[in-house]
């Protein structure tokens, strides 16, 4: 069975109407699964513990990171802060030792993310960038695979290239060889979607077994769907550590605000990814 296949998109971004179809009635009522990984960076210091079910504290690096202000976070309330490596001037590759630009969270110890027998995820976040992602600064925001640059045969990474967000899972065709299938959304238009400066994005990347969808938002606006794309499985389970805002080399630095990271081994529906937009935006979480 082939691992991914084209996915033909609806013309334009299609705004997602939350009482429409896209779950039962009631699964706005449902309860949210656990998260395996939460983050929120409201510590006045580090590491950051995962509120998940997963213990799994991200710790530091670089000199242009730092906890964020009171009120740095999305909701601007005095008790919700973000990560923030808004210090980095530059975004991507930087060819300079040491780089202007290595700021990240990693996590210890390693901890292989996705398990073998991994049917389904969702991923969600909020980032502010100081920075267009128009260019092709290939910045990090999820990097949990073996390999700083594609092609990858462990684990997956997610980057901007171009302002697009690119999902790449390293996986097995039908013969057991490995393949790497590769997700992008959709390309929005000059700053809207993902291609936003100074402004909160939220981005949920759902995996359902079957297809890989890209949402977005932003905290006074509601879920938006950016595009999808078939993929089947497996993911290679990758044991190196998560590394969020840049790659292992630490050289791919993003140049902004992180907050409110969220992994679950589930599809969650897009009712409750527009509940926790809405958490996020009006409440220190």
């Amino acid at each position: 069975m082939p691992i991914a296949r084209t996915h033909t998109l609806r013309a334009g971004l299609l705004t997602v109407l939350l009482a429409g179809a896209l779950a039962p009635a009631n699964a706005q009522d449902a309860a949210a699964p656990a998260p395996v990984l939460a983050y929120n960076f409201n510590q006045a210091e580090g590491p950051y513990p995962s509120a998940g079910t997963l213990a799994l504290p991200l710790d530091v690096h670089g000199k242009n990171q730092t906890h964020g202000a009171p009120g740095s976070g999305v909701s601007g309330l005095p008790g919700d802060r973000a990560w923030d490596c808004s210090a980095n001037t530059l975004v991507g590759y930087v060819a300079q030792a040491p780089a202007p630009n290595d700021s990240a969270l990693f996590t210890t110890p390693k901890q292989a993310l996705f398990p073998e027998g991994t049917r389904a995820f969702t991923l969600t976040f909020w980032f502010k960038a100081d920075q267009s992602l128009s260019e092709d600064s290939s910045v990090r925001f999820f990097f949990n695979a073996n390999r700083i640059t594609p092609p990858i045969d462990e684990g997956m990474l997610l980057r901007n290239l171009k302002g697009r967000l690119e999902l790449r899972i390293a996986t097995r065709n039908a013969d057991g060889k490995p393949e790497v299938a590769v997700f992008a959304s959709a390309l929005p238009e000059p700053d809207k979607g993902f291609n936003q400066a100074h402004k909160w994005v939220f981005v949920a990347i759902v995996w359902d077994g079957a297809t890989v969808r890209y949402y977005c938002a932003g905290p006074q606006s509601p879920l938006t769907y950016m595009g999808s794309k078939y993929f089947t499985g497996p993911i290679t389970p990758s044991g190196k550590p998560l590394i969020i805002g840049n790659v292992g080399g630490f050289d791919r630095g993003f140049d902004g605000l992180i907050d409110n990271l969220r992994l679950y081994y589930a599809a969650v529906p897009a009712p409750q990814l527009e509940i926790l937009r809405k958490q996020a935006a009006t409440t220190a979480q």
